[in-house]
């Protein structure tokens, strides 16, 4: 009885009834779809090409990172090497030790 109503409700609005030939026509189109879908994801039903990718995936992130490393740490070290160490931990080193006095007198 649904159907009825949903047929009715579609010559209503003008909705054309697919044909016969555009029915089977998508359903090739859906198959050919799903096949092309089950071949990308190959790799997640065979063990042995799952593996296979799974390492060459984690090869490349290696590279990746290792690559990074490669060009940011010289970069950084070429941006601190300007920095004046000695004066900025000096003087850290300087309060640190001016606080320690003064707790260990207020102590006694």
């Amino acid at each position: 009885m649904s159907m009825g109503k949903h047929s009715m409700v579609r010559k209503q609005i003008g909705t054309p009834t697919p044909s016969q030939d555009e029915l089977v026509q998508a359903v090739r189109e859906l198959t050919v779809s799903m096949n092309a879908l089950r071949i990308s994801n190959e790799p997640q039903n065979n063990f042995k090409l799952s593996m296979a990718y799974s390492f060459l995936k984690a090869v490349a992130y290696v590279l990746g990172a290792l690559m990074t490393v490669a060009l940011l740490v010289p970069l950084l070290l070429l941006l601190l090497r300007g920095v004046e160490w000695p004066p900025l931990i000096g003087d850290w080193v300087a309060k640190v030790i001016t606080q320690i006095e003064e707790a260990q007198r207020s102590a006694r």
